[in-house]
């Protein structure tokens, strides 16, 4: 697999021992990226029973789930984001879309117009 990725990268006939090297540093980096996911997902599950707890709920689940944000924490660490991005920065909402589009129809043009900030 590593040496699929390698000839995708450019890499003409890797050395069997850059090879290795590679597929060893990618598995020690994924290995911790998920060994501080857990911690995080450990941290977030005893803040939650401490809080059921608190709340008088039972608390037998022991059950630990990783989750995206868990992950994210983890990689942030790593200068990694994988935050989805904002969509549609600087629509317009709703509302005011709605007022566009009346504006348009009471000029007699099909299009809606966007306001102008």
């Amino acid at each position: 697999m590593t040496n699929e990725y390698l000839k995708r990268a450019g890499v003409g006939n890797p050395d069997v021992r850059v090879t290795r090297l590679i597929s060893l540093a990618t598995e020690r980096f994924v290995r911790s990226i998920a060994d501080d996911a857990y911690r995080c997902a450990v941290q977030r599950n005893q803040a939650q029973i401490k809080e059921k707890r608190e709340k008088g709920y039972d608390v037998r689940d022991k059950r630990i789930v990783l989750e995206n944000e868990d992950l994210a924490a983890a990689l942030k660490d790593y200068n990694v984001n994988i935050h989805k991005p904002a969509y549609y920065v600087g629509a317009v909402p709703a509302e005011e879309a709605d007022g566009d589009a009346e504006d348009a129809e009471a000029h007699g043009s099909g299009a809606k117009r966007s306001k102008q900030k």
